[in-house]
């Protein structure tokens, strides 16, 4: 499911669109699994520490290995749940807008300052289905 993403990010930092690749969320097996694959290797896994208040040793080791960051986060779980979705919808384009849509997946992008761990801007990408 990640691959094809994967590709197109791959593809905007060969067009020098973007810098670095990053993930949220990904134990040790499943980052390394995306390192052994991936032609531009992730440089940051953010870890949300809602769920857990230490981040585990083997994946603190394998980014240590491979010069990935490990940042954290405190997301909720459901990033854009469909009501907010249609809220949204109606505030921005209008009444008639906002009914029948669900997200079909989001996308949490962030600018990092890296070498300072600073947050400089985030937001999201979503694609949603009219049902």
């Amino acid at each position: 499911m990640m691959q094809p993403l994967w590709r197109a990010m791959e593809e905007m930092v060969e067009n020098k669109i973007l810098l670095f690749l990053g993930v949220s969320d990904l134990c040790k097996t499943k980052l390394e699994e995306l390192f052994n694959w991936a032609k531009v290797k992730p440089n940051i896994d953010q870890w949300n520490l809602v769920s857990c208040c230490i981040m585990p040793q083997d994946l603190v080791d394998f980014a240590k290995i491979h010069d990935i960051q490990l940042l954290s986060h405190s997301d909720p779980k459901e990033i854009l749940p469909a009501d907010s979705l249609g809220k949204t919808l109606v505030s921005t384009c209008g009444e008639n807008a906002g009914t029948r849509w669900l997200p079909e997946w989001v996308i949490r992008y962030a600018v990092i300052i890296r070498t300072r761990g600073v947050l400089q801007s985030k937001g999201f990408i979503v694609k949603a289905k009219k049902f």
